[in-house]
């Protein structure tokens, strides 16, 4: 069951999406939950240990309610009053529990629970109450604040609420800043392009990509594809953020040199061009401080200037140890969390939201971005054709924008040439 903080913790988050311009203040005694909007009072009912289980086993019997956005969204009744409130002079009260299920998608705790985990040794989506109750496309703690918001509107029309505006984030994972490197790297990614794709066009092109990476290493499809990616992002007016492995020749995981000229070369053009760096945590590091710290600071070496974003390699994540990691080596800002497996709201939420550190029951300073949709989620996952990979990125998208979230969008840089240009340019390019 939530604790005393965790409940406070999740109706912080809860009145800050709910009324982002208005002054709120939360009151909790032993069992009784209320927080202050203004001069309004909102009394918080919350579900028995009992139902508590079942709901995190997923049998806990939900309703549903229509919210604001005109999504349905399940809820869960604690009194027997048929209606979704009562009101008392200035004093609304729920007869759902909005802030339990809200908590665990925030905190992540249910990835604190035994299951089986990929070889990668992530918590799967099938595991997670998001594919239990049906509610991996809808921001569901998003949908709760809005649902509140509307309620507190009805009984109050004269109070002012400014929305928050959404934001579209486009952010890029470089693993590779090179396709062509030594005689056998070489002879294999061209021999690909007759013997895998069993094309002579792209051939062609690939061969007249070598002889100009011969001329200029600078010119590798991955650094043009990067260039591109920003250029992309810069004429769209949206954030452009590109997290780099941070790893000398010889590290474990390491494909590039952070040191090295082609490295040093994407940064200055991304900084240069109004793109943000951050660090790309490599495969091994989130759980081990050292190797954390060491990529830290061998990327700040480069860019001369602190790193406090960043990114896991794999979207590998540890509820129990890679926040606390992240967070004693000084990083603010995390956009690790999404599914790889499953596009969608693996939090509950497209909000920045503070972490949580369920061993010691307090909030982290670390604001986690959560993840919305990656492109390999579609083409290596889901055998996805362009197209309704295309509708289902924009049905996110207009998600984020009904609940006034982020829509926080994943592309590789080598997600552009050869077979995935389709995806560039019928996906990428659309939106």
């Amino acid at each position: 069951m939530p604790t005393r903080n965790a409940i406070d913790y999740t109706l912080r988050h809860f009145l800050k999406v709910a009324f982002p311009n208005i002054r709120t203040s939360v009151m909790i005694s032993n069992d009784d939950v209320r927080a202050q909007v203004s001069d309004i009072t909102v009394g918080f009912p919350l579900m028995s240990k009992e139902s508590f289980l079942k709901m995190m086993e997923g049998t806990l019997p939900a309703e549903i309610l229509e919210s604001p956005t005109g999504h349905s969204v399940p809820a869960f009744r604690i009194s027997g009053k048929k209606e979704l409130y009562s009101i008392d002079n200035k004093n609304i009260t729920l007869h759902f529990d909005l802030l339990t299920l809200s908590f665990v998608m925030l905190s992540r705790y249910e990835e604190t629970l035994p299951s089986v985990r990929d070889t990668h040794g992530r918590f799967l989506f099938k595991n997670s109450l998001a594919d239990k109750y049906d509610i991996i496309d809808l921001p569901i703690v998003d949908e709760y604040a809005l649902l509140l918001r509307s309620i507190v509107k009805k009984e109050f029309p004269d109070l002012q609420i400014v929305p928050r505006k959404s934001e579209f984030i486009s952010t890029h994972d470089i693993d590779l800043v090179s396709r062509f490197g030594n005689a056998y790297t070489n002879l294999h990614t061209l021999a690909a392009d007759l013997l895998k794709y069993r094309s002579w066009r792209q051939f062609r092109i690939s061969v007249s990509q070598y002889r100009a990476c011969r001329r200029d290493e600078l010119k590798d499809p991955y650094i043009l594809s990067a260039e591109m990616l920003l250029e992309r992002d810069r004429a769209a007016k949206r954030r452009s953020l590109f997290f780099l492995k941070s790893l000398r020749a010889g590290d474990e995981d390491a494909t590039y040199d952070i040191f090295g000229t082609q490295a040093a070369h994407l940064i200055r053009t991304v900084e240069s061009g109004g793109g943000e760096v951050g660090l790309h945590g490599s495969y091994p590091s989130i759980g081990n401080s050292s190797c954390f710290t060491k990529e830290k600071i061998y990327l700040e070496n480069v860019t001369e200037h602190p790193i406090t974003q960043g990114r896991q390699h794999f979207l590998r994540f540890d509820v129990k140890t890679t926040p606390t990691l992240w967070q004693n080596v000084g990083l603010t800002d995390d956009y690790t969390l999404g599914y790889a497996e499953r596009e969608g709201f693996r939090c509950g939420t497209c909000h920045p939201f503070p972490l949580y550190d369920l061993a010691n029951d307090i909030p982290m300073k670390v604001m986690e971005h959560p993840l919305i949709a990656m492109d390999g989620t579609f083409y290596q996952y889901q055998n996805l054709t362009p197209a309704p990979a295309l509708q289902k990125i924009r049905q996110l998208q207009a998600t984020c924008e009904a609940v006034e979230g982020d829509f926080i969008l994943l592309w590789h840089n080598t997600f552009v040439w050869r077979e995935f240009a389709p995806w560039y340019e019928e996906v990428f390019c659309e939106l």
